[in-house]
C-alpha cells in the first residue's frame, strides 16, 4: 500500500481542479490524485473514495510558465507532497486500496470534464511511478539530478 509519483510540470493557466494524475476506476473509486485545487494553481494530493477526498495541500501555488518537480508519496493513509525537492504538504486521510486502477489519466480527471474538473493546461515530463515510498532524500536527489538541465525561457 505504498506508491510514489514524480513528474516535472509547467502550467500555462490555472484551470478548475486541473489533474496532474488521476489513477482509478472511474469517479470516487479509491482514486489516487495529484491536482490543483479550484483555480488557485495550488497542488493537492490524496486518495478519493466514494465518501470523501481528504488531501494534503501545498503551502504555496505554482507560478505559471515555470518548470516544477512534483512528487506525491502515498503511504498507507498518509499523503506527502514535495515541490522542487522540499516537502510542502502532509495529511493523513483515506488509505490506498490495493486494486488494479484501469482508468488512469495524466492531465485529466476521471470525473466528467466540465465546470468542476478541467483538462490541465500544462506540459509534463519524466513521469515516474514507483511501487514504494520514496524518502525525502531520494526525492531531493531526483530533483537535483534533473534541475541542472532546465533552461530558463
Amino acid at each position: 500500500q505504498f506508491l510514489s509519483i514524480t513528474v516535472w510540470i509547467k502550467m500555462y493557466s490555472c484551470r478548475q481542479n486541473a489533474r496532474i494524475i488521476d489513477f482509478g476506476n472511474g469517479t470516487g473509486t479509491d482514486n489516487i490524485v495529484l491536482s490543483t485545487i479550484g483555480t488557485t494553481c495550488t497542488l493537492i494530493g490524496g486518495v478519493v473514495n466514494v465518501n470523501s477526498f481528504i488531501y494534503a495541500t501545498a503551502s504555496f501555488p505554482f507560478s505559471l510558465n515555470q518548470w516544477y518537480h512534483v512528487a506525491g508519496v502515498f503511504s498507507g493513509s498518509s499523503s506527502t507532497l514535495f515541490i522542487n525537492g522540499a516537502q510542502v504538504g502532509y495529511m493523513v486521510g483515506n488509505a490506498i486500496q490495493v486494486r488494479v486502477k484501469n482508468i488512469s489519466y495524466v492531465g485529466r480527471s476521471n470525473w466528467d470534464i466540465g465546470a468542476n474538473d478541467q483538462v490541465t493546461d500544462a506540459d509534463f515530463d519524466e513521469l515516474i511511478v514507483y511501487n514504494r515510498s520514496l524518502t525525502p532524500g531520494e526525492i531531493l536527489n531526483e530533483y537535483n539530478r534533473n534541475s541542472t538541465y532546465l533552461i530558463p525561457v
